[in-house]
C-alpha cells in the first residue's frame, strides 16, 4: 500500500503518518517498507506489518515534542 493509503487505514494524516513512520523506524524496516524502482523513479511501498506497527505502538509519539524529534527538529 502507499504512504496515503497506510494514512487512510491508520485514521491519521499524511503528515502525521509520515511522523510516526519515522518515530517508529517503519522506512528502514525491510519486513514494513520496500521500494520498487521503474527506471530512475523510486515507489514506496507499505505492508500490512508497517499497520500493525503503528497501531501497537500507540500511533506513535504522545506530545508535539515527541513529533518534532520525530520529523528531525531540536527542541
Amino acid at each position: 500500500m502507499s504512504a496515503t493509503d497506510l494514512a487512510a487505514k491508520s485514521g491519521l494524516t499524511p503528515p502525521k503518518t509520515n511522523a510516526v513512520r519515522q518515530w517508529c523506524g517503519i522506512d528502514g524496516d525491510a519486513q514494513c517498507c520496500r521500494v520498487f524502482q521503474h527506471g530512475s523513479m523510486k515507489f514506496p511501498s507499505y505492508s500490512d506489518h508497517a499497520l500493525t506497527k503503528i497501531e501497537e505502538n500507540g500511533r506513535g509519539p504522545r506530545d508535539q515534542r515527541d513529533l518534532g524529534r520525530a520529523q528531525g527538529e531540536s527542541s
